[in-house]
């Protein structure tokens, strides 16, 4: 797992989530069980990761559910759309 990724997304968590404090993330944590996401959080952090990495979470071409399950989750499918 690239751990540059991984400390870019817990900033973008850590921004778009008032309630997570300080703390670093796991690539199991999931991002609506252990990290309590609602929609509304997860659709913010779409949008930030989408502006940050200029890359676009198409819904024909990317499992949301599937990317946004996990922190890793999430770290793999935004490094497969920085590859393509």
């Amino acid at each position: 797992m690239d751990n540059d990724m991984m400390a870019m997304i817990g900033q973008v968590l850590l921004e778009e989530c008032p309630w997570l404090v300080a703390r670093t993330f796991d690539p199991n944590d999931s991002l609506r069980g252990t990290l309590g996401l609602d929609s509304l959080a997860l659709v913010n952090v779409l949008v930030s990761l989408e502006d940050r990495f200029d890359v676009r979470f198409d819904p024909d071409a990317v499992d949301l559910a599937q990317a946004f399950s996990t922190v890793g989750s999430l770290a793999a499918s935004l490094a497969a759309l920085r590859a393509s």
